[in-house]
């Protein structure tokens, strides 16, 4: 892993620091679709966190979803499930290869959650609190993502092919994820050139 990367130190750093148990993805109830970025933000955690079930700690809160509308129920039966057949879609198929080659399953079911975030008189609020309180019950029960982490830092000093010389500082990383599985994760923590031959 690249050490100046953004992404991974900050993924790093929350993992150090915090019991995550889930990743929360925030779509519009109206509007369920899967871009660019929020493929690129998969792949960054799935990278780092190669977790065989790494679907499980995902929650999908669609938001504006109009509860007291009639036709809501109609609606939410037609978003139910959508994520799983958007990427089940040909356009797809690299990010699904990608999971494979980080040997995580394929989504056959996901979290999801429906809210009403609009600006709503106080009378109104019953439509969110369930929902609501579902979502932290779910997450005060959980195991985080990340039972226990190792790590040893190794100094080398190495060379490049124009002759230079590098002290290197890597830390060398493992992961036990709730499940038990073990992720091994290497970067560099300072590189500093020396001097040339």
């Amino acid at each position: 892993m690249k050490g100046d990367n953004n992404n991974e130190s900050k993924i790093q750093h929350a993992l150090s620091q915090y019991k995550i148990s889930y990743i929360i993805i925030l779509l519009k109830f109206q509007d369920v679709r899967v871009d660019k970025p929020l493929i690129d933000m998969l792949k960054s955690y799935m990278d780092y966190l190669p977790m065989k079930d790494f679907w499980k700690h995902v929650i999908i809160i669609y938001t504006n979803a109009k509860k007291q509308d009639s036709d809501f129920e109609e609606d939410k039966a037609k978003i139910q499930g959508k994520i799983i057949r958007i990427l089940d879609k040909d356009d797809f198929r690299p990010f699904k290869d990608f999971m494979r080659e980080k040997g995580i399953d394929l989504p056959n079911k996901l979290i999801e959650f429906y809210c009403d975030n609009r600006n709503k008189p106080e009378r109104d609020q019953k439509y969110n609190r369930d929902e609501y309180e579902s979502i932290l019950s779910l997450i005060e029960k959980s195991q985080p993502m990340i039972a226990k982490i190792d790590y040893r830092d190794v100094e080398n000093i190495t060379d490049n092919n124009n002759g230079f010389k590098y002290w290197t500082k890597t830390r060398n990383t493992t992961y036990t994820t709730c499940s038990g599985q073990q992720i091994h994760k290497s970067f560099i923590l300072k590189k500093e050139e020396l001097w040339k031959k």
